[in-house]
């Protein structure tokens, strides 16, 4: 008799709100959730639960689970907090690399341009000149009208 390999789907799940990343590995019956933290309460487990059966990423039979299920663990879930699974994706840090390194170069050549300017004197090369100040007059340069000569 041929075995038949059973059925392996992994789904990921990403909280950003509570800085959670969980990944469901659903094998035949057995649900394994690996969370990154431990930042889920038995209710919510439980209400996470059921939405994966409700959405038909898990057995339907575990669309009634329940917070006291989970404490009792006769269920065929698993919920595991590990770091182990979490990698992080070359490519994208590849590319974080790039940009970073591009950003770095433009900001180098930027400040270089700027300090150039501004030692060469071509920043500050407009002079201003001042105004001749008036001189203040008094009552003997200006004769009055009614003096008398």
């Amino acid at each position: 008799m041929k075995s038949i390999p059973l059925e392996c789907n992994r789904y990921e799940f990403r909280y950003p709100h509570i800085n959670t990343v969980l990944l469901v590995d659903v094998q035949g019956d057995a649900v394994t959730v690996h969370a990154s933290r431990d930042s889920f309460s038995p209710e919510r487990k439980a209400s996470f639960i059921r939405e994966l059966a409700s959405e038909g990423f898990i057995p339907d039979e575990h669309r009634w689970y329940s917070s006291h299920s989970f404490q009792a663990r006769h269920t065929g879930i698993t919920w595991v907090v590990d770091l182990s699974w979490l990698r992080i994706d070359e490519r994208a840090l590849a590319q974080t690399r790039r940009s970073l390194m591009k950003f770095i170069v433009v900001g180098t050549a930027l400040l270089a341009f700027m300090m150039a300017l501004l030692f060469t004197d071509n920043l500050g090369n407009v002079r201003v000149r001042s105004s001749p100040v008036p001189q203040r007059t008094t009552r003997e340069d200006h004769p009055s009208p009614n003096a008398a000569t």
